[in-house]
C-alpha cells in the first residue's frame, strides 16, 4: 500500500516513539482494556438507553461533533450513496440529558464514509460478516443499501447484549440478522464457514485492536475465506509493529482495490479482494 506524505510523516514520528517506549509494545492489541471493559459489565447494573454515555461501553460509542472530511470523502466516493446514507433514520436512542441528539455525531459520519467505499464498488454481498460490531450502527446504515441475504456480528457477548437491544429497537427488523459469541470458536470454525460462502468480511476499528493471536483465529478462519474484506484501524493505537505485522498478514491473501486515510492521516480504510476470487 502507498502511502501519502502525511503518514510517512506520522510513521516517522511514531517510529520514534514506539523504540522510546519499545518495552511496552507487544502483540495484545487492546486485550487488558477489554477484559476490563466486560468485568465492569459483569458487576453492573445497566441501562442500554444511557448507553452513549455509559464508561462502559466508551470504546464502541465515539460521541462527538460528526468529522466533515469523513463527511466529504463519502460524498466525493459517491454522492448518490452518500445521500442515500443521509436519509437512513436515526432515533434518539441512547441519548439523555447529559447528551444531546444528534443526528449525525462522530460515529455515524465515520461509518457512513467507510461503509461508502465498500458500496461504492459493490453493493450486493449475499452473506457478511462483522467481526466487531460496536453498537450495532454499521447495520443500521446498510441494512437497506446493500443487498445481502445473511449478515453475522461476532462480538464479545456483553457488546452483543447492546446490540441486540439497539437493533431491536432501533431497526426493529432483524431476521436477516444473527449475533455470535467471540467464545463461540467451535462454532465459527465449523458452521460459520464450512456451510456457506462468505462475501464480505468487515473489520471497522476492531481487528486493528485485537491481538494478533486472535487477528490470526479470524484471519485463517474467516477473513481469507472471504471475497472482499474491508479492514479500518489506527496506525498505532497499539503499537506500529503490530499494525505492520497484520497489513503484512492481509496483503498475502488479498489485493488492494481501494485505500483512503482518515483522522489526519492517522487511520487507514481500505477494501481488499481475495486473490482467488
Amino acid at each position: 500500500m502507498k502511502l501519502s506524505l502525511r503518514q510517512r510523516l506520522y510513521i516517522l514520528k511514531r517510529k520514534f516513539l514506539d523504540v522510546k517506549y519499545s518495552e511496552y509494545e507487544s502483540d495484545s492489541g487492546n486485550e487488558e482494556g477489554f477484559a476490563d471493559y466486560e468485568e465492569q459489565y459483569s458487576k453492573s447494573e445497566i441501562n442500554f438507553s444511557d448507553f452513549r454515555t455509559n464508561p462502559i461501553f466508551q470504546f464502541v460509542t465515539h460521541n462527538g461533533q460528526l468529522d466533515f472530511s469523513a463527511l466529504n470523502d463519502a460524498y466525493k466516493q459517491d454522492k448518490d450513496l452518500f445521500s442515500n446514507y443521509l436519509d437512513i433514520p436515526k432515533s434518539n436512542l441512547g441519548y439523555n440529558k447529559n447528551l444531546k441528539y444528534k443526528f449525525l455525531d462522530r460515529a455515524d459520519s465515520r461509518h457512513i464514509m467507510m461503509s461508502t467505499i465498500i458500496t461504492s464498488h459493490k453493493r450486493d454481498y449475499n452473506t457478511v460478516v462483522e467481526i466487531g460490531g460496536g453498537y450495532g450502527n454499521w447495520y443500521r446504515l446498510n441494512r437497506t443499501i446493500m443487498q445481502f441475504k445473511k449478515w453475522y456480528i461476532i462480538d464479545l457477548p456483553f457488546v452483543l447484549d447492546l446490540q441486540k437491544w439497539y437493533l431491536k429497537n432501533e431497526v426493529n427488523k432483524i431476521d436477516k440478522l444473527r449475533f455470535i459469541s467471540a467464545y463461540e470458536t467451535d462454532y465459527i470454525q465449523s458452521n460459520l464457514v464450512n456451510k456457506q460462502n462468505i462475501d464480505l468480511v468487515i473489520g471497522a476499528h476492531s481487528l486493528s485492536e485485537m491481538s494478533m493471536k486472535d487477528f490470526n483465529f479470524y484471519y485463517e478462519n474467516i477473513i481469507k475465506k472471504s471475497s472482499y474484506f474491508f479492514y479500518a484501524g489506527h496506525f498505532f493505537n497499539f503499537g506500529y509493529t503490530l499494525a505492520k505485522k497484520k497489513l503484512k498478514l492481509i496483503s498475502e491473501n488479498f489485493s488492494l482495490i481501494k485505500s483512503l486515510e482518515s483522522e489526519k492521516g492517522s487511520a487507514i480504510n481500505n477494501l481488499y479482494i481475495n486473490k482467488n476470487s
